[in-house]
């Protein structure tokens, strides 16, 4: 039997250096350029890769992980999205810093 499989992987698209007066907005201003990141390499390598039919991005945003410059003990660092959506950060569902 054959099968053709939709997978619905999350992915992390790290942008640094995003300036903004807050962590909410900072996740606003960089969802452009992540998006934008992951379009362009995520397509063209599945075209590359087997059987892979095509790559689409599934509807929504999981949420982001906030980090503060300076912050290397990560104290404060927040999660900013859906609950649900925690449970695929580090530590099962605990955001940094809470």
């Amino acid at each position: 039997m054959k099968f053709t499989v939709h997978h619905y992987l999350p992915v992390i698209v790290s942008v640094q250096n995003v300036e903004a007066d807050s962590m909410e907005k900072a996740v606003d201003q960089s969802m452009g350029e992540a998006m934008v990141f992951a379009n362009e390499h995520f397509t063209a390598d599945a075209r590359h890769c087997g059987n892979v039919q095509y790559t689409q991005f599934a509807d929504g945003h999981l949420g982001a992980l906030v980090d503060v410059d300076g912050d290397d003990q990560y104290l404060a660092t927040r999660f900013i999205g859906s609950e649900e959506a925690r449970s695929f950060l580090p530590g099962a569902g605990k955001a940094a810093g809470q």
